[in-house]
């Protein structure tokens, strides 16, 4: 799956010369709360590998990728 632009620039700002490797998005559901969800992404710089996980926080006006480790 493609990532959002915004978390792709994101991510490449933080973290120079990785490359992007795998994502999965997880998205769970809540009667009371709606969905959350979750971008898992793994990254790789010269043999040293990274999962970042990122949820997602949605607001009237904007969506925001928030760091999570």
């Amino acid at each position: 799956m493609r990532l959002p632009h915004n978390l792709i620039s994101e991510i490449a700002k933080n973290h120079p010369n990785w490359h992007f490797k795998d994502n999965t998005q997880l998205v769970n559901y809540d009667v009371k709360d709606g969905a959350s969800k979750l971008f898992l992404v793994k990254i790789e710089k010269n043999g040293q590998k990274k999962t970042l996980k990122y949820k997602v926080a949605v607001t009237a006006s904007n969506i925001d990728y928030i760091a999570m480790n």
